[in-house]
């Protein structure tokens, strides 16, 4: 304790030599204060250093003084008022009223303050009281703040810290500094400003690198951010591309996109010679070693896994060498942003810091400071150069204090940052591979890394639309369906993990069983952190698999939940053969890092992605729930859905809606009462004596099988998952047909039916029962006949004969429309 308080008596001093010097520093004429400047400069790292040293001292004091447990689990009395310094160091009570735990040591603040406010969780009241300040004369501090805008010049200087490879920015009054002028460049620059580039490369500077922020270079924040004339140099990353801004307009940081991939940051200096090698093999080694070397593992991540993954294929991919799923680490943003001990200084934007060169930063993998990474810039949630909207502010903001998250996974492509933006050439390239794709739409300041264009233009390419259909037609094909898909719908954890070891041949249906298997995994959790034990037991006895089986299937599901996320049915749009146009496969997608995939999903947000998604939801929905089927399904169309034009085919690609009654418009009819309610002196209920019941929504819920049955158009088919069982027996209720309720004879069309007093419209809507197809009266399995229910007039479905596992569902038709009963037919 005596040390700490030599320490503080110390710091103290430091600091009231250095309010002096400040002082004298706004007096002086602006030229001979440069010399005073690094004086300043210098204290002030000085006492931060000093006041650094203390903390840790009083850290180390804490345990001695207070036992384990006992900080913020004693609540304070009501009465307890909190302490504010007042100017001149005296103490006042302040009137805010602050949570028993939100109480912090002065240990606990500087880069510790994100991991130890965390611990609050939903206590946390957005006020802290901080314990063991000390006193502090507010008044001399507020004299010794100068007003930026009171400075014709403001600048921000980056200075040594105390972890290796970050700086510290402050402002800087220097005003010797002047940019150069690149207003009136050639297009080929003069060789000086080659020569500056390979000085600053070859020998890195040893004191403050000042960097200018003011607005005297650009009339707005936008064209201060955009390359301008640096364009001309060519494509140097991390020079001549874009700015990326964090936050609002008019605040926040600039930065390269380049700058927050592993293998440029801390580097960038060194990693713009990449471009001069010219041998291929020598140009990867040194990506990885650099990125190798500025990312040293730590106790609580994994070592940096560095792979190269081959764009053939998925048949060359060990997918076992998978280590965390995407979807994990979506799931472990907010948890791993609390476990980040976030760095309240900022890495420098040339991975520079003073006093070091470039073999020191690499010798500071070794040592205490092993454990500390810079801060890194992820990337951006929506791919603008310059604007934030709020909504996006505070979750990147979150995501840069919390570091580069995917440090915690696997890094499959360790070449990010030297991937090609964007041009004209790739754009056509992918226009020559489908004519009629919907490319996404970007902003031409920032454009998007090409291989993740071209990721998300396949998805929405007619070749995707293609396998689409494919997908439901194979659902649709007696041959197939009992390879293909499952017998029942809702198949549960143990039949899903079944169908994975029977598919694994067929890649995009094992996709999506993987997929819905990990949802029925994640359901089972039912709230908890982990799936319990004995579930994964009870999976994997009943599916009849092994450990590593259920494993490398619920790995590979997370991936595609991860991938899906926020666009659930996507999945039935990635093309799953190697051999397409555009040359990618379902492991490029898989091997996306967290920074691709949340500018794969940017590209993706758009109607155009949404409108097949719907699509590809109720597709994959009718593996759990109801079938569902398309209006294109419905239609006498002239070419295949993915040849017409993109709003026709958005259009039929849409799922036709289920109605879950009849639909009777007053508004239509209003001299036409609606004819399915009973009159209260007639009975309400077929099934109950009741004069008021819910009997309707008690109705089993039936779920037909759409198929298609040759010489017919789509039908109605009975399934279990018993191969042999009789699914209903006679005079049982299959289910009630819903559509639009028309006056009589309105409508003489063979998806029409007579009903009592009126007509059931199924030309256009309904349920799954107006697809029910016709045969002859001796082979008929089911009819129709009018039931009472709930207080209305009810079409019921019933079987006329027991119909077995597989069997289609057909009614007999009348010459021109299906017809029904009162009473239930008793003769074949």
């Amino acid at each position: 304790m005596e040390v700490s308080k030599r320490f503080e008596l110390l710091e103290q001093r430091i600091r009231e030599i250095l309010g002096q010097l400040q002082q004298q520093a706004t007096t002086l004429p602006r030229e001979p204060t440069s010399r005073l400047d690094t004086i300043i400069s210098c204290l002030d790292n000085l006492s931060k250093s000093v006041h650094q040293l203390r903390e840790d001292c009083a850290a180390y004091t804490i345990p001695a003084v207070s036992p384990p447990g006992s900080r913020r689990s004693e609540p304070r009395p009501d009465s307890a008022e909190d302490e504010r310094h007042e100017p001149g160091g005296t103490m006042a009570p302040s009137t805010a009223n602050f949570s028993s735990s939100s109480v912090l040591s002065v240990a606990e603040m500087g880069y510790k303050l994100v991991a130890s406010l965390t611990q609050y969780g939903t206590d946390f009241s957005g006020k802290v009281r901080i314990s063991g300040l000390g006193s502090c004369d507010l008044a001399s501090i507020s004299k010794r703040l100068v007003d930026p805008h009171a400075s014709s010049t403001r600048a921000v200087q980056h200075s040594s810290a105390s972890a290796k490879g970050v700086s510290i920015l402050s402002l800087s009054w220097n005003a010797k500094f002047r940019f150069p002028d690149f207003s009136d460049l050639p297009q080929t620059p003069p060789h000086k400003y080659d020569k500056v580039f390979e000085t600053v490369i070859a020998s890195p500077p040893r004191r403050p690198v000042v960097y200018y922020v003011g607005s005297p270079l650009a009339p707005d924040f936008d064209t201060l951010l955009s390359p301008g004339k640096l364009l001309e140099l060519g494509n140097i990353p991390s020079i001549t591309t874009p700015y990326w801004h964090a936050g609002e307009k008019n605040s926040g940081t600039a930065f390269h996109y380049e700058d927050g991939a592993p293998a440029a940051r801390a580097f960038k200096d060194t990693a713009a010679t990449a471009s001069q090698q010219t041998d291929k093999q020598d140009k990867a080694d040194m990506f990885k070693e650099k990125a190798a070397n500025s990312c040293p593992a730590s106790p609580s991540s994994p070592q940096l896994d560095l792979m190269e993954i081959s764009d053939e294929g998925e048949s060359e991919i060990d997918e076992d060498t998978i280590k965390t799923s995407s979807q994990e680490g979506a799931d472990q943003d907010e948890a791993q942003a609390a476990d980040s001990a976030a760095e309240t200084s900022v890495a420098s934007s040339h991975g520079i810091s003073t006093g070091e060169s470039s073999d020191t930063r690499r010798s500071s993998t070794e040592g205490p400071s092993a454990n500390t990474r810079p801060a890194s810039l992820p990337t951006p949630v929506t791919p603008s150069p310059t604007i934030f909207s709020g909504q996006y502010s505070a979750h990147f903001t979150t995501s840069f204090l919390a570091g580069h998250q995917s440090l915690k996974r696997v890094l499959t492509h360790p070449d990010v940052s030297k991937r090609p933006r964007l041009d004209l050439a790739s754009a056509e390239e992918l226009l020559r591979a489908d004519q009629q794709c919907n490319i996404p739409s970007f902003n031409k300041m920032a454009p998007p890394h090409a291989h993740l264009l071209k990721l998300a233009t396949a998805v929405r390419s007619r070749y995707a639309v293609k396998q689409f259909c494919d997908l439901v037609s194979a659902k649709r094909n007696l041959q197939l369906q009992n390879i293909l898909f499952p017998r029942s719908h809702g198949a549960n954890a143990e039949q899903r993990l079944r169908i994975l070891d029977e598919l694994r041949n067929n890649k995009v249906i094992t996709h999506l069983n993987q997929y819905l298997f990990a949802a029925e995994i994640e359901k089972s959790r039912d709230g908890s952190y982990r799936v319990r034990s004995n579930v994964k037991e009870k999976v994997i006895q009943n599916s009849g698999l092994t450990v590593s089986q259920y494993d490398y299937h619920l790995r590979l599901g997370k991936i595609w939940r991860g991938i899906c996320r926020g666009f659930e049915g996507m999945l039935c749009f990635i093309l799953s053969d190697k051999h397409n146009p555009f040359q990618v496969s379902p492991a490029m997608y898989r091997n996306m890092d967290s920074q691709e995939l949340r500018l794969f999903h940017s590209l993706l947000d758009d109607d155009y992605t949404r409108a097949i998604c719907i699509a590809g939801k109720a597709f994959q929905q009718s593996f759990v729930t109801h079938d569902a089927y398309f209006a294109w399904e419905t239609k006498e169309l002239s070419k295949p859905l993915y040849e017409l034009p993109e709003d026709d085919m958005l259009s039929l690609i849409q799922p036709v809606p289920s109605l879950m009654k009849d639909y009777y418009c007053a508004m239509e009819f209003s001299d036409w009462p609606d004819p399915t309610l009973l009159a209260p002196t007639e009975k309400q209920c077929d099934y109950c004596t009741s004069s008021s019941c819910n009997c309707y929504s008690s109705v089993p819920d039936a779920k037909p099988r759409i198929m298609v049955y040759p010489g017919k158009r789509l039908g109605l088919q009975a399934i279990s998952a018993e191969p042999r069982a009789t699914i209903y027996r006679r005079h049982d209720l299959i289910g009630f047909i819903t559509s639009k309720l028309v006056p009589p004879n309105s409508l003489n069309n063979n998806r029409v039916v007579d009903f009592y007093k009126c007509q059931i419209d199924c030309r256009n809507e309904g349920n799954v029962f107006r697809l029910l197809n016709h045969t002859c009266a001796k082979h008929a399995v089911a009819c129709l006949t009018a039931k009472r229910l709930s207080s209305r007039y009810r079409l019921a479905v019933i079987a006329y004969k027991n119909i077995n596992n597989s069997a289609e569902i057909t009614i007999s038709y009348q010459p021109e429309r299906p017809i029904y009963t009162y009473e239930i037919c008793e003769s074949a």
